[in-house]
């Protein structure tokens, strides 16, 4: 199905072990739920109300990307070639809100203060990155017709 070996389909997996954390996640949170008190770790003053707004609505979009990447996991082990642009999407973004996630930490001052933590949440995205850059490669290859450029 893809040209990128052995490293797609271990990614492919991995992306949908953190997704369907991400989602039972996300679903309980937005449920009126708090299965992780005091997450994201705040700052010193705590997390101010516009920031829980962000919060929620990055969790929304979470919630949506997460069904997306669910379907994108089962539709590339299930041999559909078509699957990669719906991973396209779900991992774009996924790319765009861990960004978001993390300029906001950093600029309220929640990383300076918990950084062990927020090290941790970024080392585990480290993967889909790397998955993300392969299914750009893979895509951009079935659009230029198997051509790849140096």
């Amino acid at each position: 199905m893809t040209k990128a070996g052995g490293a797609m389909p271990l990614l492919v997996g991995y992306y949908g072990i953190f997704q369907t954390g991400h989602f039972v996640l996300n679903v309980t949170y937005l449920g009126g739920l708090r299965p992780i008190q005091g997450f994201p770790p705040p700052p010193t003053e705590g997390w101010h109300p516009q920031a829980t707004a962000l919060w929620t609505s990055m969790g929304l979009i979470d919630t949506v990307i997460g069904l997306l990447a669910l379907y994108f996991v089962a539709a590339f082990f299930g041999g559909r070639r078509q699957a990669l642009w719906v991973g396209l999407v779900s991992l774009t973004t996924f790319v765009y809100n861990a960004f978001t996630f993390n300029y906001s930490v950093i600029a309220t001052g929640a990383w300076a203060r918990h950084p062990a933590e927020y090290v941790v949440l970024n080392a585990v995205s480290i993967p889909l990155v790397l998955l993300f850059a392969l299914v750009v490669r893979e895509v951009r290859s079935d659009l230029l017709g198997g051509a790849r450029s140096t």
